[in-house]
Formats: structure tokens, sequence, C-alpha cells
């Protein structure tokens, strides 16, 4: 996938009325606007803080569409996402999913499998599997939000 084009790039450009450029980079028209974008000079800050946000928002929603979202994972998404990353699930032979902390409910088809750790309630998934990923990176983030601190 090609790299994200920087912030500052974004930053760089300024509303023009009409008409191209050949100086510079540009930006293409957003959908159902009638504006294009130049470079601007560097000490004149042209997008708003709405624009950048919008900008930032759009880069996370594309790096969503490449990776599965663990709650929507299929068995086997999540036993091969596991694989790939070294990760052990945690298995158990006293639930009803086959996975410690993940629970099978009849009540919600789409996301049938309810995810607890310790007494909190992480969500629902698709699959037990994925249910036993999102508990493991869970657990992973919060020893890593601790080391932080």
């Amino acid at each position: 996938a090609p790299a994200a084009a920087p912030a500052a790039e974004g930053r760089a450009l300024r509303q023009r009325s009409s008409g191209s450029s050949s100086e510079g980079p540009t930006r293409p028209k957003r959908q159902g606007a009638s504006r294009s974008y130049v470079e601007a000079p560097d000490d004149e800050p042209v997008d708003s803080a709405e624009e950048m946000e919008e900008e930032e928002a759009a880069e996370e929603d594309a790096l969503q569409a490449e990776v599965p979202d663990v709650k929507e994972m299929t068995s086997k998404q999540a036993l091969a996402a596991a694989k790939r990353d070294g990760i052990v699930l945690d298995k158990s032979g006293k639930t009803s999913s086959g996975y410690q902390g993940v629970a099978f409910r009849q009540e919600c088809a789409a996301r049938p499998y309810a995810v607890t750790d310790r007494g909190t309630y992480l969500g629902a998934c698709r699959s037990a599997e994925g249910g036993a990923l999102l508990r493991v990176l869970s657990r992973r983030h919060a020893v890593e939000e601790e080391e932080e601190e």
C-alpha cells in the first residue's frame, strides 16, 4: 500500500478559487466540492483543525479496512491472526465456548460470544476464537499501558 501523504503537506495547501497551477504538489478536488488546492507558503496555515481531523479519520478508516476488527473475525481468521502474532489462546473446559472468558449467548445471532476478563465486559464477538483473541489482546494492551506509567 502506498504511504499516506505527510500531514505537513496538508497544512501547506490553501484553497484556490479556480484554475490549476503547475507549481508544487496539489491535492485532488474533494468529492462534491468545486475547489482545488495548491501549495501555500509555509508561514500560512490553511487547513482548519476540522479538515485535519477529517483527514486523520479517513487515514484511520483506511487502516481499519485493511485489518479486520477482532470482534468480526471468523474462527479461521482469528486462529490465523493468533498464529501469525505468536498468540496462544486460553482454552477452558469450563465454558460453553471452550475458551476462558468467552461465553456463548443464544440471544445474539450476529455476535453470540460475550467476552469478559476479570469481571470486565470487553464486547461481543462473531466467533469464540475471535473472543479469545480479543481477551488476550486486551490483556496485552493493559500491560503496555501499565509499563508506560
